[in-house]
C-alpha cells in the first residue's frame, strides 16, 4: 500500500523511524530513484563521477553525515541547509539582482557569491551591495511524494554512500 509522505511534519520519533526504515531500505532500489528523472536528485547532486554542482557532493555523505541529518534535510529540506548552500539574492547599486551562495571572503570590505550553476565566484565591494535576501534551499521537497518503502530505499542508498 502507497502511504505518500506528503502529510509528514518534522518530529524528532518520526526522523527516527525514518532512520530505521532507512537502514533497512534497498540501495540498489534507493540508487535508481536517485537516479530516475522522476526525482532528479542527479540533476543537482554528485555521486562519483557523475551528476550536478547546484547542490552537496553526496559521493560519501553515508559516512560523515550522521543519519538523523540526512532524513532531515531530504524530507525536510528547507529545515536545515549545509553551509555554503542556502542561496541568496543580492541586489547591487544600479539595481543588478545576482543569485547565488554567499561565501566567506577574507576582507570585511569584500562579497563574494558562487553562481550556483556553474561553480564561478563573483567578487564585489560590500558597498556596492545595496540588500541581501536569503531564500534558502533551492531543493524542493519532492522526498515527500515518495512511498515509505521507497522513502526508506533512498535513504538506504544515502546512508551507505561512503566515497568508494
Amino acid at each position: 500500500a502507497g502511504v505518500s509522505a506528503t502529510e509528514l511534519r518534522f518530529d524528532d520519533n518520526l526522523v527516527d523511524q525514518l532512520v530505521a526504515h532507512g537502514k533497512r531500505g534497498n540501495a540498489e532500489r534507493g540508487k535508481k530513484l536517485f537516479h530516475s528523472p522522476r526525482l532528479g536528485c542527479v540533476a543537482c547532486h554528485k555521486v562519483g563521477q557523475s551528476g550536478g554542482l547546484i547542490g552537496p557532493d553526496l559521493s560519501a555523505v553515508g559516512s560523515g553525515v550522521p543519519p538523523e541529518r540526512i532524513v532531515t534535510e531530504v524530507v525536510w529540506p528547507a529545515r536545515q541547509v549545509k553551509e555554503g548552500y542556502s542561496l541568496s539574492r543580492v541586489t547591487l547599486k544600479g539595481g543588478r539582482i545576482l543569485q547565488g551562495y554567499r561565501q566567506q571572503a577574507r576582507s570585511n570590505e569584500i562579497f563574494l557569491l558562487r553562481n550556483f550553476a556553474n561553480g564561478k565566484l563573483e567578487r564585489f565591494a560590500l558597498r556596492e551591495v545595496t540588500q541581501t535576501d536569503v531564500v534558502g534551499s533551492l531543493m524542493p521537497a519532492t522526498a515527500q511524494t515518495l512511498r515509505r518503502e521507497e522513502l526508506a530505499d533512498l535513504l538506504g542508498y544515502l546512508f551507505r554512500l561512503d566515497g568508494w
